[in-house]
């Protein structure tokens, strides 16, 4: 770890993106779901028509639900500060509403994970919600059905970020998602001139994250790639990237994975750290060759909710990223976090972390 980190710790990872407050809810029937027409394995936004009463409905009905503080950029911020022990070397930026959900998320952000929170809040809308439907089939295989409120999310202003740029001073990763991308271009755009501009070599990093950004807003991602260090994604998001820029369609996926990495830059090199769930995690630098990582096997049965892996996945490569340590490190810590978190409901975290940094 450099000095100047040691010296300079607060705020040093700052992710900005959708906060939401999970709403977790582990024995629910397929008639439940039908009644909402809800499908396992789906993610989806909610209709205000269908869905209105849902989460009224879950209280009322339901003893044991749990209640997290989610979405993407917020659970990956949450698990990199979990590999410190000193509080507030993370920081999250986003929107919430002026309610109980939105009081106790700030709550549990600050005083259980330990991260600084910047959130505006929006008077008239309530806080984001995601409600992930947990059930299991008669083989003892667990599902999950999501269903995401953006909300107050929607109500982030670019003021906030002019009146905490003293927070930036120490910044060294900015890390946000194709999913605050499309809502707030102009944002992200601002944290990625920041990034390009810093005498501190502040990294820029982007999450893709979904098939569908990727397809339906690939121009607003190609005009911030040329700002992003280190981009995140999937399998299933490259592929789909590779489909929309018209790539060859021989192509494998090492060879998509090697033409991210040299997309146009304003930077002299980019990163391009690819999950494949089970399967090697493939990495390539505008300055290396493909890089294979194989991914430690976890029993069937220890799978609990596969719901903010890939965040997790972010969090630990951050943490370790942010101190020096090499990739393959790097590697080792995301997958450690990974499967942690699939082993509880949610983006939950046990006390202990085996990979915990000293600082």
């Amino acid at each position: 770890m450099s000095t100047i980190l040691k010296n300079n710790f607060n705020s040093a990872i700052i992710g900005i993106g959708h906060p939401l407050f999970d709403l977790i809810v582990t024995n629910v029937d397929q008639e439940f779901l039908h009644r909402y027409q809800l499908e396992s394995d789906d993610a989806i936004l909610a209709d205000n028509e269908r869905h209105q009463i849902l989460c009224d409905e879950l209280i009322e009905n339901f003893n044991d639900i749990q209640f997290v503080p989610g979405g993407s950029i917020q659970n990956t911020i949450r698990v990199a500060q979990w590999f410190f022990d000193q509080p507030n070397v993370c920081t999250i930026f986003g929107c919430i509403g002026n309610d109980d959900f939105g009081h106790q998320m700030k709550c549990k952000i600050e005083q259980e994970d330990h991260v600084k929170s910047v959130y505006c809040i929006d008077n008239t809308r309530p806080t984001g919600k995601c409600v992930c439907l947990i059930n299991v089939d008669s083989n003892g295989s667990h599902h999950r059905s999501l269903i995401t409120f953006l909300d107050a999310c929607h109500g982030f202003r670019m003021e906030i970020l002019q009146q905490n740029l003293s927070l930036f001073n120490n910044t060294r990763i900015i890390y946000t998602s194709g999913f605050f991308l499309i809502s707030n271009p102009d944002c992200v755009q601002l944290l990625a001139e920041l990034c390009r501009k810093s005498s501190n070599d502040i990294k820029f990093a982007l999450n893709l994250s979904a098939s569908y950004v990727v397809k339906n807003h690939s121009q607003r991602l190609l005009q911030i790639f040329p700002y992003v260090d280190l981009l995140f994604g999937n399998e299933n998001e490259a592929f789909a990237l590779a489909e929309t820029l018209e790539w060859d369609k021989d192509d494998k996926i090492d060879d998509i994975v090697e033409k991210m990495a040299h997309l146009e830059s304003k930077k002299t090199n980019r990163t391009v750290i690819i999950t494949q769930g089970p399967d090697e995690i493939i990495v390539v630098s505008t300055n290396s060759f493909v890089q294979k990582f194989p991914v430690p096997s976890i029993p069937t049965g220890e799978i609990i909710d596969t719901n903010g892996s890939g965040d997790a996945f972010v969090g630990g490569f951050l943490a370790y990223h942010l101190t020096g340590h090499s990739m393959i490190d790097c590697i080792n810590a995301g997958t450690y976090a990974a499967q942690q978190v699939i082993r509880c409901c949610g983006c939950t975290l046990p006390e202990s972390n085996e990979l915990r940094l000293s600082n």
